[in-house]
């Protein structure tokens, strides 16, 4: 009977053992998982630690650079205020400007008529008393043609000057070509001519007077030709005496001696048929 308690302690006491040695394992184990866990936790965290700084700077940069845009729309905005008002100051005056040239473009055509067709009477009248009433008015068909109304005026003073001075005259004219010219410019270019033409009749034989498009066809050009000229020296200062009257003008002028002849070009500026004043 004793021997089989024994027997049984022993085997008690053995599985008392390995239970306790289980126990022992599994505890281990445990401790293992649960510091295993510990750390894995630690790390997520630190993890995510570390992505909430980074967004936090990320969010901080957003910041500033929606304040910087903030401030570069409020700048825009300033600038653009300031703009229109630039532009209202300088609007108001500039329109007001250009009403001014064009009404004094306006006046200054208006004048040119007016002294083209006093030129027009002038030497319709003196036309008449030389030729008579019985010719025909060598300015017929001319209205509205400065160009012609000025080669018009220049045929008439030359058959005046023979006449009057007894120096003969001929006036070349391609009549096919046109060049726009304003009414005040062909009075003045009539004026400066028939003024030139009454210095030179007096000391040359003969005169020739030509008048044609410029080479590239810009321009126009009258040339004054005085042909056997007997004081060279009075011609001179004849000239001197007209391009000192037309010096404000600053129209082209130049002079070519060949032999006892002299040659006067005038260069006179001409219009596009489209200028206009801008709106």
């Amino acid at each position: 009977m004793s021997g089989a308690i024994l027997v049984i302690a022993v085997v008690v006491a053995v599985a008392a053992g390995a239970v306790a040695a289980w126990l022992g394992v599994a505890l281990a184990q445990s401790r293992r998982l649960a510091a295993e866990a510990e750390q894995g936790a630690k790390e997520a965290a630190k993890v995510a630690s570390e992505q909430a700084g980074r967004d936090a700077e990320r969010l901080a940069e957003a910041d500033k650079a929606l304040e910087a845009a903030k401030a570069e729309l409020g700048a825009a905005r300033t600038e653009a205020r300031e703009e229109r008002r630039r532009r209202e100051t300088v609007e108001v005056p500039l329109g007001q400007a250009r009403a001014e040239t064009a009404a004094a473009v306006g006046q200054l055509s208006a004048w040119g008529e007016v002294l083209l067709g006093l030129q027009r009477l002038a030497r319709s009248r003196n036309w008449s008393i030389l030729a008579g009433p019985s010719l025909p008015d060598p300015w017929q068909g001319s209205d509205g043609d400065p160009l012609g109304a000025l080669c018009a005026g220049l045929g008439t003073e030359l058959e005046a000057i023979r006449e009057e001075v007894g120096t003969p005259g001929r006036l070349e004219r391609d009549k096919g070509a046109t060049v726009p010219i304003a009414e005040g410019t062909a009075a003045l270019a009539l004026v400066a001519q028939v003024e030139l033409l009454r210095r030179l009749a007096p000391i040359c034989e003969e005169l020739v007077v030509n008048v044609a498009p410029t080479a590239g066809g810009g321009g126009l050009l009258v040339r004054i030709e005085a042909v056997s000229v007997g004081d060279a020296a009075q011609a001179s200062r004849q000239l001197q005496a007209v391009e000192d009257a037309m010096a404000s003008l600053d129209w082209a002028i130049s002079a070519a001696s060949s032999g006892d002849s002299l040659s006067v070009a005038i260069l006179v500026p001409t219009q596009s048929p489209s200028s206009e004043v801008e709106s």
